[in-house]
């Protein structure tokens, strides 16, 4: 998968879903930490990515550029340092930023944006190519 098609399933995803993804801590159920899958069903950036019958829970803290993360998304691990730089770039712009001051759709556009910009990539909800080199 390219970037952009990774990118763009991510928005999508999170666009519909309208929250965050979480569950309790291994550690203290009281400590909610981001979640691949949380069990109301709700998906973070890179667990929209997550095919139903590859998710298992033992992904649950794994980073996003992780080599557990990139064999079940069927991606070379050994893909450039961009490419690493962009899963996790996109999962804490995307996700993670607003685990603790709650969702706020107008600041998840904007960081949408910025991901797009930082990356050169099309922004799924405007149509725009942020690619400065075109």
């Amino acid at each position: 998968m390219q970037m952009q098609e990774l990118f763009d399933k991510m928005v999508e995803g999170l666009n519909k879903q309208k929250a965050i993804s979480t569950r309790p801590a291994t550690w203290d159920e009281d400590v909610l930490m981001c979640a691949y899958r949380a069990e109301n069903g709700n998906r973070c950036a890179v667990g929209m990515l997550i095919p139903d019958d590859l998710y298992v829970p033992e992904l649950e803290g794994r980073p996003a550029a992780s080599s557990e993360i990139f064999d079940v998304l069927g991606i070379d691990y050994d893909q450039e340092f961009e490419f690493k730089c962009f899963l996790n770039d996109a999962q804490t712009m995307l996700h993670d930023n607003f685990q603790e001051q709650g969702w706020s759709q107008i600041e998840w556009e904007e960081n949408v944006h910025l991901c797009a910009q930082r990356f050169k990539l099309v922004n799924p909800l405007t149509k725009e190519n942020t690619n400065a080199d075109t």
